[in-house]
């Protein structure tokens, strides 16, 4: 008799007695009426009996049910607030969930809970098999914090094509707010102010082209960007500011040619310079382009990959 099971490493007993672990194979067995039961953490338990005759060759794999339980989350306001969390996230041992009821496999597992402008919530909890759990999350207002600022050219020439050609201020906020960008020169005259709607989710960004705010080119220098965010008050909570700055530097020397068609942004097929084909002669292009993922609600700030061809006609063109 054979006996395995998917997933491997189930403890096999017959008629009580432990035997080892599957795939198992007894080559001597008496014929008779046998009770089986395997077992494996995290798996449902098989029982079953069968009867073995003289001369024969019993072949068994068996799938293993995982062992599961159910959780059904509930996600409010901590009491005396009018105001409550809107579309939250809950994520198991770090995967996010696209429900509010799910099976959970046996064991002990961490359950987040988190809403755009609220406090996170982790419970650990153990799953028990066939059980049902109802987990309650009270979630409290979040303070204004800023986190993972960034620009993406701290230099850059407002000349240069495409994305080459400017700078993008990331970051993160943790709570709904309102923002101003302010750009001074080095004589901290204002060249340049955009306000920013109110945030709706913890990734924002915001991009400056090197112009002022009639669109013209600005000179070279040393510019300071000043973003001043403001947050948006719950249940007459007092209103927070927080303010970034970050300087930037406009140099026209740095001039960056795209010499092939994935070097513009990404997403945007570039066209090279004239010359560098020569007439009649063709090109096959593929390229990788490492780029953002996505997180939670945004999509690809870039695109993972493109594909290009290029075929030059005549001199020139």
């Amino acid at each position: 008799m054979s006996i395995k099971s998917n997933p491997a490493d189930a403890r096999v007993f017959i008629d009580g007695i432990e035997r080892g672990l599957t795939p198992l194979l007894f080559e001597n067995i008496s014929p008779g009426e046998y009770s089986i039961r395997l077992e494996k953490d995290g798996y449902k338990e098989r029982r079953f009996s069968i009867s073995i005759n003289s001369g024969t060759f019993v072949d068994l794999t068996l799938e293993l049910e995982e062992a599961k339980g159910q959780v059904l989350v509930q996600v409010q306001a901590v009491a005396g607030l009018s105001a409550a969390p809107s579309d939250p996230l809950i994520s198991v041992d770090g995967v996010e969930m696209e429900s509010m009821s799910f099976f959970l496999p046996v064991g002990w597992r961490t359950i987040r809970a988190r809403s755009f402008g609220w406090e996170d919530e982790t419970f650990d909890i153990y799953v028990e098999e066939d059980s049902v759990q109802n987990l309650v999350f009270e979630l409290n207002p979040a303070a204004l914090r800023l986190s993972s600022a960034n620009l993406s050219r701290r230099r850059f020439n407002p000349s240069n094509a495409g994305s080459l050609g400017s700078t993008e201020l990331f970051f993160m906020v943790s709570s709904p707010g309102e923002a101003n960008l302010v750009i001074q020169n080095s004589s901290g005259i204002i060249v340049y102010q955009r306000a920013l709607d109110n945030f709706e989710s913890w990734f924002q960004s915001v991009q400056w082209n090197g112009r002022n705010k009639l669109g013209e080119l600005l000179p070279d220098g040393v510019y300071l960007l000043i973003l001043e965010v403001k947050s948006i008050p719950v249940d007459n909570s007092e209103a927070l500011t927080e303010t970034l700055y970050f300087e930037v530097l406009l140099d026209s020397a740095s001039i960056i040619q795209p010499l092939n068609i994935a070097s513009g942004k990404s997403g945007l097929l570039f066209t090279p310079f004239p010359d560098i084909l020569a007439p009649q002669a063709m090109q096959i292009e593929s390229v990788v382009l490492f780029g953002y993922p996505p997180e939670t609600d945004r999509s690809w700030r870039s695109l993972p990959f493109s594909g290009a061809f290029r075929f030059s006609p005549f001199d020139k063109l």
